[in-house]
């Protein structure tokens, strides 16, 4: 996959244990409150021979009239294409879209900590979805070719904070590299074997559809058929997943190089 990444550094100081929380001015008129979740939409295709300019930005704080349209600003002025954001401060998870940017962002029940990510306006329309997993951790991913794009932005704990909140924000990161590398896997084995081959199926799955089959018409009894053939298909697509996923692993531990 040939995409360059420019990476740009923001002079913003580490902030310390004791925080400050401003009022809340200004946020509320722009977008209603969501439950974080993972979100799906229609994307075009991100041209990965493109180079494309990231950066973060510790921005203190979101709350504060205005604020967003000066980042977007400063972005433009830099010429970056993906700008990460911690200390968003922001309650819930959600998206605002303009004419020129997209804003992801992902907080909590709180006015704390939060993270988002700002998209230009050419890589807004390739966004496919977003998995809002805290306050300290969002994955959103761009569709390309010949693999899709996985950004995760985070806000690691300090050195201060309890052993609880350490564990959870590892745990979070974790389930967020392993929602990338499970989408990776899938796109990374050829559509034809899957489709063709199916090697994810089993005998016992075969006699399954086979009475399905013959439940057609029956209504009652082809549902219940139906609904089991369903979670069978499930569990074993998805332990096939895991299994390529452990592969991929461990060929990138042997083989730093492929990384």
């Amino acid at each position: 996959m040939e995409i360059r990444l420019t990476k740009t550094h923001n002079d913003v100081k580490e902030g310390s244990c004791s925080s400050s929380r401003p009022g809340s001015f200004g946020r509320e008129r722009h977008v209603p409150q969501v439950t974080p979740d993972r979100h799906q939409a229609t994307a075009a295709n991100l041209k990965l021979r493109q180079e494309i300019r990231t950066a973060t930005w510790n921005v203190r704080t979101l709350l504060q009239t205005g604020k967003l349209d000066n980042i977007k600003g400063e972005m433009d002025r830099l010429k970056i294409n993906i700008l990460g954001l911690s200390e968003v401060r922001w309650k819930g998870a959600g998206k605002i879209a303009s004419s020129k940017h997209e804003f992801i962002y992902s907080g909590g029940l709180e006015s704390e900590r939060g993270v988002g990510i700002v998209l230009d306006q050419n890589l807004r329309k390739t966004v496919k979805g977003y998995w809002a997993l805290s306050d300290r951790v969002l994955l959103v991913k761009i569709a390309g070719k010949p693999l899709d794009l996985n950004i995760i932005q985070v806000y690691a704990p300090t050195t201060c904070s309890s052993e609880e909140d350490i564990e959870n924000f590892y745990e979070e990161l974790e389930t967020a590299k392993k929602q990338s590398l499970t989408e990776a896997a899938t796109q990374v084995i050829p559509s034809l074997e899957w489709k063709a081959k199916q090697k994810w199926m089993t005998n016992e799955m075969l006699e399954m559809m086979n009475e399905r089959r013959k439940a057609k018409g029956k209504s009652e009894k082809y549902k219940l058929q139906h609904k089991k053939v369903q979670e069978e298909c499930n569990r074993a697509k998805e332990n096939w997943i895991n299994n390529k996923c452990k592969d991929i692993d461990l060929h990138q531990k042997l083989d730093p190089k492929t990384m």
